[in-house]
């Protein structure tokens, strides 16, 4: 290998490093593959984020990676918490369906704010579009 290959090369390698280490903007390419230590908060960060900012495409994006997440660690709280835009962003029978899911994936667990927020925005989706009497 010559010497200006290992030229090239280091500078690539540089640029790509400062790339990641100067960069405020999250990806999802680069979210999908840090999946590992990308924490919760930063992908509920997201989430906000992109709900705020009415870009539902994005907001499916850190979602799916959100629930990828937490299936794959096994983690019934934040496989609940994945749930929560979907209950506003989807129609009525799949908004039912994932309060409902968020209601029994945390049926068992001890913190307090679950399964009640399942059954709370179950409540919501209900009141919202006048299923009561």
């Amino acid at each position: 290998m010559g010497k200006t290959t290992q030229i090239y090369g280091c500078f690539i390698i540089i640029l790509i490093g400062s790339n990641f280490l100067f960069s405020q903007d999250y990806s999802m390419d680069s979210l999908s593959l840090n999946i590992g230590s990308t924490t919760y908060e930063k992908i509920m960060r997201l989430e906000d984020s992109a709900y705020y900012e009415d870009d539902i495409n994005l907001l499916r994006k850190y979602i799916n990676l959100h629930t990828h997440k937490a299936k794959k660690e096994k983690n019934n709280i934040e496989i609940a918490r994945s749930f929560y835009y979907l209950t506003f962003i989807e129609k009525d029978s799949t908004a039912l369906a994932y309060a409902d899911s968020i209601a029994q994936f945390t049926l068992d667990s001890d913190n307090d704010q679950y399964p009640t927020l399942g059954y709370t925005l179950k409540g919501k989706i209900y009141y919202d579009n006048g299923y009561f009497n």
